[in-house]
């Protein structure tokens, strides 16, 4: 929950869902509601303070700071605009 209040202070849209499900049943099930990107915060991104980006169609995972993907966000939003 965090993760998604610091998004939302720069303005980004973000939810949270922390019900107590494993993580591989969130992952489908987001897949199959099409959200476009999905943050996975488990035990070694809290120690580390990133999170874990992944984007519907793409394999490769990346790892963030959360100010660097909102910062990344940011500009992609830009972008488009």
């Amino acid at each position: 929950q965090q993760v998604a209040e610091a998004l939302r202070k720069h303005g980004l849209r973000a939810e949270a869902d922390v019900r107590d499900e494993k993580i591989g049943f969130k992952i489908r099930e987001a897949e199959t509601m099409r959200v476009p990107l999905m943050l996975v915060v488990g035990g070694r991104e809290q120690e580390e303070a990133t999170v874990n980006l992944r984007r519907r169609h793409e394999k490769e995972q990346r790892t963030l700071s959360v100010e660097a993907l909102a910062q990344e966000m940011l500009d992609e939003t830009a972008r488009r605009a």
